[in-house]
């Protein structure tokens, strides 16, 4: 299978769950190739809160922030 992408592919969420049988198809294709040949995928129209994005980032920052022996232990 040759790649259709040449960066991590943007896929809309509503695409798949508003979209026609097509759109879902396109959908899962370029979800598979995100995640096969990048390891990742950027999600739009997801509905989660810039707020909350901000927060989880936030908390990862400080998670990794810490000590190697105290991030182990959890």
């Amino acid at each position: 299978m040759s790649r259709k992408y040449d960066r991590v592919p943007e896929l809309s969420l509503a695409a798949y769950v508003s979209g026609s049988p097509g759109e879902r198809a396109q959908f899962i294709e370029a979800l598979d190739e995100g995640f096969r040949y990048f390891g990742c995928i950027i999600l739009k129209d997801h509905g989660v809160s810039r707020e909350l994005l901000a927060r989880a980032y936030e908390m990862s920052r400080a998670f990794f922030a810490r000590p190697e022996e105290e991030k182990r232990s959890h």
